[in-house]
């Protein structure tokens, strides 16, 4: 509930800036393994495209087992969402 919480926070302040170029900006990723992806400059998509919220397929990777700088994403809440399988969502938002 409290990342829910935080989700609808950040769409309300999206709201707040209607006039700019985008009030809301969600990039979605099929990364294929976020151990890869981090290794091919993944995180550039933060500076890049500058998402509001991001949200990461296919991680190939348990939440226990998630690399540190994907874990803490300075000005992003996190959300990681797996099956019994590794990985298989995540959800990122500012």
């Amino acid at each position: 509930i409290p990342s829910l919480l935080l989700l609808i926070f950040t769409l309300i302040n999206c709201l707040k800036n209607i006039g700019n170029s985008f009030n809301l900006k969600i990039t979605s990723w099929n990364v294929d393994g976020i151990r890869a992806w981090l290794k091919k400059d993944g995180m550039g998509i933060f500076k890049y495209d500058q998402p509001d919220i991001l949200c990461l397929q296919e991680t190939k990777c348990s939440i226990q087992k998630l690399p540190d700088e994907i874990k803490d994403v300075q000005g992003y809440h996190d959300y990681w969402c797996s099956s019994d399988k590794e990985g298989e969502l995540s959800l990122l938002f500012n």
